[in-house]
């Protein structure tokens, strides 16, 4: 093992016009459920407080993308539109209040239960850097009011409800933002999608920040009816358990920005008119080598396409955890892909890529996929995603930001062999309980491997500083939106995909047993339940088995391989008699899976696990 060393990193910026804090330049849209949501523009702003060393220090960011902020707390009468009468909210009842006593995991069902109901439009929960960009709409204070605290409570109290107060207020009866938002500073605290990490301002990326991989509670932001004035500030954040129900929480939503053109009548920003995405030519840009073109071909076809039922293959697995059952112009804007020389050796890479703009040209830096061309045909190296993120730096090389489970972090920096086969380590550090007492150790090693006996250990602070000098580290490369591919041949979709529902679904328990006649329920007593999740059938499967799993590697094709323990077994599982499974909170690598037989006696393997962008439940072959 060579010795530790953090090699010269250099930064680069990333510059996007600042947004405007006009109120009446931006558009505004409600749908049928009474929600109107003001059109966030995108840009530069800040986080976080000024002089601040601690766990929310200030930093500049980029929010690449628009989206529409809704412009009040989802009240009572909106959740009651949405989820059929039903109102969890206590002690203050009122269709104008907003909605409180919800967990996280219930704004969550609102969203999908929204989503279901008012597609193909796309809704979720703001990420929290979403949330203060919008609040602050341009601002670089620390409150509504201006810099500093504000003189007098009563500045404050024009614009939010804070304490001492008693209750809930009717939504939008105070002064708006400068981007006709209410209410976001009181009135009740707000749910957001992220992970909650006490001191994830220090490291977070600077382009569109999602909170951490991984976590055992959730952000929300803002304060409540009760709170004291300095929650109102901007910069004001904590977490919670997924599983909490409050008083003082509630949330609000964002709606997807192409979905918000779309009600609006327009597709781009400012009010441009739209150009219409184009159709397959059967045209193949000049340079693109005929090995990517089946793969260009194939991840054209799912983002312009709606395969809700369709098995993930190797490659696909980051495009589909954003864009899987939300197809579209929206998906074909915002993925692409580029060819880059990434080891020197004369031949070019094909990379996919999440993309933003910036001074007119769609960018990318994390990698959805990455392929090298061998013997004429593509070869996948590496795939990225939520939770196993891989990003370009300078001078070819790639850096990394994963988690094994709730005391393991990854963090590295590799690059391409000389073959552009596999990936090749420098630097590899990661964290993991050194002891019985599950204390916390530090090490690194150039293996690219998370082996304690194989690596060094080394000071928190060497960590942290690596983790510092790795969050600044944001290379960027010119990719062409899919939108714009022409396919080598045209057709409007492939016919290799399956029409029928694949044999078993993973569902939350609570949505799966409406329905169900009876179910069976198997729990581990080796681990503390913490979600209980069904396994359903479309139709009738047997030899069915729950599944331990053991990360072992991955293999040259990017493939996870486990080990697998059977811990229960049932000899079919029938249509609307699931299986109920008693899990602990979800962690970055599956530690559940389940296996069956089809009508065809053919035997499937997935891993559960669950999406870092929306939360829900997925199926991953193994």
């Amino acid at each position: 093992m060579r010795r530790l060393l953090l090699p010269a990193l250099l930064s680069l910026s990333v510059i996007l016009p600042s947004a405007s804090s006009a109120a009446d330049s931006l558009p505004q849209w409600t749908n049928s459920f009474g929600m109107t949501f003001s059109l966030i523009p995108a840009g530069k702003t800040v986080i976080g407080r000024y002089g601040w060393a601690g766990v929310e220090p200030r930093r500049d960011i980029t929010i690449s993308t628009e989206f529409g902020m809704g412009t009040t707390e989802v009240t009572q009468g909106q959740w009651k539109a949405v989820m059929g009468g039903q109102n969890p909210s206590e002690p203050f009842l009122g269709d104008d209040l907003p909605v409180n006593r919800v967990s996280w995991n219930d704004a969550q069902t609102f969203v999908k239960k929204l989503n279901e109901l008012d597609a193909p439009r796309r809704y979720r929960l703001p990420t929290s850097a979403e949330w203060e960009h919008a609040y602050r709409a341009g601002s670089q204070a620390t409150w509504i009011t201006g810099d500093g605290a504000p003189a007098f409570p009563q500045s404050l109290r024009e614009y939010e409800w804070f304490g001492p107060d008693k209750k809930t207020h009717p939504v939008a009866q105070k002064k708006p933002n400068d981007w006709g938002l209410y209410d976001m500073g009181g009135n009740v605290r707000e749910w957001v999608q992220d992970w909650w990490q006490h001191d994830y301002y220090g490291g977070m990326p600077g382009v569109d920040p999602a909170g951490p991989a991984v976590g055992n509670m959730r952000v929300w932001r803002g304060g409540s009816y009760e709170d004291a004035m300095e929650a109102c500030s901007f910069v004001s954040r904590d977490g919670d358990k997924p599983t909490k129900r409050s008083k003082w929480i509630g949330f609000r939503v964002v709606l997807e920005g192409a979905s918000l053109r779309s009600a609006l009548g327009s597709d781009s920003p400012k009010g441009e008119a739209a150009a219409p995405a184009p159709e397959a030519t059967g045209a193949v840009p000049a340079g693109v080598p005929a090995a990517y073109v089946p793969v260009l071909d194939n991840m054209h076809d799912i983002l312009a396409h709606n395969y809700p039922d369709r098995d993930w293959q190797d490659g696909e697995y980051g495009v589909m955890e954003r864009w899987r059952g939300n197809a579209g112009p929206e998906a074909l804007a915002s993925v692409g892909w580029a060819l880059l020389d990434l080891n020197g050796d004369g031949r070019k890479e094909l990379l996919i890529s999440p993309i933003y703009t910036e001074n007119g040209k769609p960018l990318g830096q994390e990698i959805y996929a990455l392929y090298t061309e061998k013997d004429g045909k593509a070869v996948l190296v590496q795939e990225g995603t939520t939770r196993n993120c891989f990003a370009l730096m300078n001078g070819g090389l790639i850096k990394h930001h994963g988690s094994g489970g709730a005391m393991m972090q990854i963090l590295g920096i590799c690059g391409l062999s000389q073959d552009g086969t596999k990936l090749v380590w420098h630097d590899y550090w990661f964290t993991d309980h050194k002891n019985e007492a599950f204390d916390i150790g530090y090490y690194w090693n150039d293996l690219g491997t998370p082996d304690r006996k194989a690596s060094q250990e080394i000071p928190k602070a060497a960590f942290e500083k690596a983790e510092e000098a790795l969050a600044r580290q944001n290379a960027s490369a010119e990719f062409s939106p899919f939108r714009d591919w022409r396919k080598a041949e045209s057709a409007p979709a492939r016919a290799d995909q399956p029409a029928a529902s694949p044999a078993v679904r993973i569902r939350w328990a609570d949505d799966a047993l409406k329905g169900a006649i009876s179910y069976e329920t198997f729990l581990n007593p080796r681990d503390q339940a913490q979600m209980e999740v069904a396994v359903c059938a479309e139709s009738t499967v047997s030899n069915v088995k729950v599944l331990k799993l053991e990360f072992v590697d991955v293999d040259e094709n990017g493939k996870v391989r486990f080990n697998t323990t059977e811990l229960f077994k049932k000899a079919t599982l029938e249509q609307r008699r699931p299986l109920v499974m008693g899990l602990p909170l979800f962690e970055n690598i599956p530690q559940y899976g389940i296996s069956y037989e089809d009508e065809g006696g053919r035997t499937y393997r997935f891993a559960i696990t669950q999406s870092g962008e929306d939360g829900s439940l997925q199926l991953m072959p193994f």
